[in-house]
């Protein structure tokens, strides 16, 4: 009887080792623009690649997707020149919250899903960095020559982005979004996002993804191949996703784990990983 509570034991702990092994499972979706024959769409894949569903296409040339903090809503850009959108996913309403006619950039959330941070190309202008209410209201925080992408800072405070001058020298920058002056954070980095934490920051230098630390200035890489962009965190500050030769990548915040998710016979052009609704 003995041997057999012994026997039973062993089996137990070889199961719960075995389970253990395994890697985590990760909820999400990551939504992705790809381009074919001079049209957008947007699809969405779980984050193990297992199925795409197609999201926005067609006639609505739509791309660029940014997922809300919550999940529940995706804003987007929609026709030519491109407008700011943003879809309800549960509802599948459909608005339209930017009416310049300017083209704009791809929007970031701020982490209450209120704000939305892009930039304006006016014509025979300087590139404008805008901040609107989700419900309506904009204002312009900064403009200069070339501008990247914006992200927030998870309280809502400041927004970072990159600037190119006129030598070329790009910097990331950070500014309030009362205004001011902004602050130089790091030299030659682009296309920021910041981590759920306010800690850290997945940035793209010298043609590789790194991960920086904030208070010390610090980075380490994280991928060290040539063609990265468009890096994204998962909704758990776990992992980043990110595109390269056209499919959406994953890595591990310690630089291992690195995983293609998507074997698309079409490129994609960006990503973005974000909750389900």
């Amino acid at each position: 009887m003995n041997n057999l509570r012994w026997i039973a034991w062993l089996c137990l702990m070889v199961l719960g080792l075995a389970c253990s092994s395994q890697p985590p499972a990760v909820d999400g979706r990551l939504y992705y623009t790809i381009q074919e024959t001079g049209h957008f769409r947007i699809e969405w894949t779980d984050p193990a690649g297992a199925q795409v569903h197609p999201l926005l296409g067609g006639q609505e040339e739509a791309r660029s997707p940014a997922a809300a903090p919550d999940g529940r809503s995706l804003a987007y850009l929609r026709g030519s020149p491109p407008r700011v959108h943003i879809l309800d996913l549960v509802t599948n309403s459909d608005r339209q919250v930017s009416q310049t006619r300017d083209t704009v950039s791809r929007p970031a959330w701020d982490q209450t899903g209120r704000r939305l941070a892009y930039l304006r190309f006016p014509r025979r202008a300087k590139v404008r960095l805008v901040l609107q209410w989700a419900g309506g209201d904009t204002e312009v925080l900064y403009q200069a020559l070339n501008l990247g992408l914006p992200t927030w800072s998870p309280v809502g405070s400041r927004v970072l982005f990159s600037e190119t001058d006129y030598s070329g020298r790009t910097r990331l920058l950070s500014m309030r979004v009362e205004g001011g002056e902004p602050e130089v954070v790091l030299e030659g980095a682009t296309q920021p996002t910041m981590g759920t934490t306010g800690t850290q920051i997945a940035l793209i230098r010298d043609d590789k993804l790194q991960l920086c630390d904030l208070f010390t200035r610090q980075c380490r890489v994280l991928v060290d191949q040539p063609g990265i962009g468009s890096p994204s965190w998962n909704p758990t500050g776990s992992q980043l996703a990110f595109v390269r030769e056209g499919q959406v990548w994953t890595v591990n915040l310690d630089g291992g784990g690195i995983r293609q998710v998507t074997r698309s016979e079409i490129p994609i052009l960006d990503v973005c990983w974000g909750k389900g609704p």
